[in-house]
């Protein structure tokens, strides 16, 4: 009497972002199968994904051609939790569970003060002050740039300062 161990398979994924704020309403993730097949394993025929928010499960199989990989889009804030079980054609059955994998922000609203508030004095210096909101504090760049009235796309000053000061030509 003959007796076959198959081997169990390894799955493994990659994301294509571990970051996102939600724009619109959603945040749109990629995830790449990366498994292997150890010698005297079998090919996968079924991943089963679970995306941590709830949504439920999302079961792929090799005859619809995607080789387990996949995309979610989440519509909530939050810290999520990515677990995949794999199912290969021995039946043999393997779970990866990676701990917060993703993390969605809320879009953060864009607002600023400035002083002088107006002047017709050049070159002229504004201060910016930043008052930009988002729930989770989680703004971590500013983007400043001024363009010329009149011309768009040129850029008469700019900055990455949370709270810059930018000197404006004649």
């Amino acid at each position: 009497q003959v007796i076959t161990i198959a081997a169990k398979p390894e799955p493994e994924f990659t994301i294509n972002q571990t970051e996102a704020c939600l724009e619109s309403g959603s945040a749109m993730f990629s995830f790449t199968y990366t498994g292997v097949i150890p010698t005297g394993g079998a090919a996968i025929e079924t991943w089963i994904w679970n995306f941590g928010d709830g949504s439920g499960d999302v079961t792929l199989t090799s005859g619809g051609g995607s080789n387990g990989n996949t995309s979610h889009t989440y519509s909530s804030p939050g810290i999520y939790d990515i677990f995949l079980q794999v199912i290969d054609a021995n039946g043999c059955t393997a779970n990866y569970f990676e701990i917060q994998a993703v993390t969605v922000h809320t879009e953060p609203t864009a607002a600023f003060n400035t002083t002088p508030a107006a002047s017709c004095d050049f070159p002229l210096m504004i201060d910016f002050t930043d008052a930009s909101t988002v729930s989770d504090n989680s703004i971590a760049f500013w983007s400043w740039e001024a363009v010329e009235q009149g011309a768009p796309g040129v850029v008469v000053a700019s900055s990455t300062l949370q709270n810059p000061s930018l000197t404006f030509p004649e």
